[in-house]
Parts: C-alpha cells; sequence; structure tokens
C-alpha cells in the first residue's frame, strides 16, 4: 500500500448476528484473544426432519434436533476485550446459566475440568458476533 493509502480491513471470518456450531480451541496469550470456531447449523422442526432425511439418519431426530456439521472449514475469530461467556450451571441442569471465568473457559478447551463445569470441547455453543468480534458466547444444552 502506498504511503496515505487506506489499510485494506480484513474480511470477517462471520458476518455480524449469532452463530451456532463447535469451538475448537481459545487463545488467551494473543492480542487481541482468539478462537477457534467451526461453523454447525442446529435444526429444529420441520427443518431438522429434511436433514436428517437427507443425511439418511433417523428422522423424525429425537428431541427435534439435528445438527449439520458439513464444512469442515475453521475459522479463527478474536473475542472483544468485554466478551461475555455464559454457560450451563450443570449441578442445576439445564435452565441455569453462569458466567464463566474467562481462563477457566479458555483451560477447558486443553485439559478436561475436574468440576465438570467447564465442558470445553465436549459441548456446542452460540457465539453473537458484532463488528467482526465475538462479543457473547453461550452453551447450548443437549438432551
Amino acid at each position: 500500500a502506498s504511503p496515505g493509502s487506506p489499510t485494506p480491513v480484513p474480511t470477517p471470518q462471520l458476518e455480524d448476528g449469532k452463530h451456532f456450531g463447535y469451538i475448537r480451541s481459545v487463545d488467551l496469550s494473543t492480542q487481541p484473544a482468539t478462537m477457534v470456531f467451526d461453523l454447525a447449523y442446529f435444526l429444529t422442526g420441520e427443518d431438522a426432519v429434511q436433514a436428517a432425511k437427507e443425511h439418511g439418519d433417523e428422522y423424525p431426530p429425537p428431541n427435534d434436533y439435528y445438527i449439520v456439521n458439513d464444512n469442515p472449514k475453521l475459522r479463527t475469530l478474536p473475542l472483544a476485550p468485554e466478551v461475555k461467556i455464559r454457560l450451563i450451571d450443570w449441578g442445576d441442569c439445564c435452565e441455569t446459566f453462569f458466567t464463566a471465568d474467562p481462563e477457566a473457559f479458555a483451560g477447558a478447551f486443553t485439559t478436561p475440568d475436574p468440576t465438570g463445569q467447564y465442558q470445553g470441547p465436549n459441548s456446542t455453543y452460540w457465539i453473537w458476533v458484532q463488528g467482526g468480534e465475538i462479543v457473547k458466547i453461550q452453551e447450548q444444552y443437549l438432551p
């Protein structure tokens, strides 16, 4: 780029809005902190039945939901400095959430949490993206 020309803005990994999927890792040591996300689709009702049918799985799907994760692409997204992380309180399952400690949350993706409160890669999550960064993470209960 020549002096005085605008710096190109990288294309966001995900458009603004709410997305479902799997968190593969969280790195709090970078500036900004980053998260590797595997986008999937959480389907219910007729959409779930149709997707299960198309994938050759049982339909209607058990518990009226079906997850489609056909694309192997992983996305690395920055975490907002004040990202809100809400996890299921597994001791009071499954309507109660607690605000997660970012360090404990990140650590659960490399080392299983002995308390079982932080499920790490063994759970699914909704993320909210705003301005190209993750502003909120919320765990999804699956029966």
